[in-house]
C-alpha cells in the first residue's frame, strides 16, 4: 500500500484559486469599464462630429450671405431648426458683426461670422460655436 503525502500531490489549492478568480474578476471589471469609456467617447465624438458638419454648412451659407449684403453691424440670419436622427433638438442660430470700424484701409470690407448650435440629446443639452472671418468684397 503506497502512503501519498500532502508534498506529492499536485493541482492548486483553494486558496491559490481564490486568488486566481479574484485576480482575474478585477481584469474583467477594468476591461469592462475601459470598454465603456471608449463606447461613450465614440458617442461624444460622432455628435460633436454630427453638429460640426450642420455647423460648417451654415458657415458656407453665412459667407455667401455677406459676399452679397456685405458687413451690416450685428446681422442675424434666421435660426434653422434641423431633424437630425439621434437628437432631440438641434438649434442652430448665425451672427454677423463688423469688428473693425471702416478705417478706408479695407478692413472694414471683413465680417465675423458665428455660428452657435445648440443641441440636445437624452437629458443632456450642449453646444457648439465656429467662428470665421468674411471678406465682404
Amino acid at each position: 500500500m503506497k502512503n501519498l503525502s500532502h508534498a506529492a500531490e499536485r493541482g492548486f489549492t483553494a486558496v491559490e484559486l481564490l486568488i486566481t478568480l479574484f485576480i482575474a474578476a478585477i481584469f474583467l471589471l477594468a476591461g469592462y469599464q475601459l470598454y465603456a469609456q471608449l463606447n461613450a467617447s465614440g458617442e461624444d465624438a460622432r455628435r460633436v462630429a454630427t453638429i460640426s458638419s450642420l455647423v460648417y454648412d451654415q458657415l458656407s451659407n453665412a459667407h455667401q450671405y455677406v459676399a452679397v449684403s456685405g458687413c451690416t453691424p450685428n446681422t442675424t440670419i434666421p435660426a434653422l431648426t434641423p431633424t437630425v436622427a439621434g437628437f432631440t433638438s438641434v438649434s442652430i442660430t448665425t451672427t454677423v458683426t463688423c469688428p473693425f470700424s471702416a478705417t478706408g484701409d479695407g478692413a472694414a470690407n471683413v465680417s465675423l461670422i458665428t455660428v452657435k448650435a445648440t443641441y440636445s440629446y437624452g437629458s443632456n443639452t450642449d453646444t457648439l460655436v465656429h467662428a470665421q472671418y468674411a471678406n465682404n468684397k
